[in-house]
């Protein structure tokens, strides 16, 4: 039998409607490859307007994001890890990003701490 438009529920298709019972179900190969995953994280760091992600490296196998290279701050490296984490499909992250030192004697850039001991 054929769908006519006596048939179709109005509602189903209005933009507002968006949220209903089987929102976010997709098709059994739904699955997210790994380039899927890198890109949408690299784009994620490049829009985020609080974090500078020029020295970010994302690497992503099996759908574990690999975080490598510099950032500015301890904050930014957390804020790196968690867009990592929001980034659909990731099972899991491993940050190994580093935190560069601004000053010349080695203190660290926020706290002030000598982190060239460590």
């Amino acid at each position: 039998m054929a769908l006519d438009d006596r048939q179709l529920d109005p509602r189903r298709f209005n933009s507002e409607s968006w949220g209903g019972p089987h929102a976010g179900r997709g098709p059994r190969t739904g699955r997210r490859g790994d380039e899927d995953i890198r890109e949408d994280l690299s784009e994620a760091l490049m829009h985020d307007d609080y974090l500078d992600a020029s020295g970010v490296e994302v690497r992503v196998e099996n759908r574990d994001v690999i975080l490598s290279g510099e950032v500015d701050e301890v904050d930014d490296k957390l804020r790196a890890e968690i867009l990592a984490q929001r980034t659909r499909g990731v099972r899991q992250v491993r940050n190994g990003l580093s935190v560069r030192s601004r000053d010349a004697d080695g203190l660290g850039p926020t706290l002030g701490m000598d982190v060239s001991q460590a």
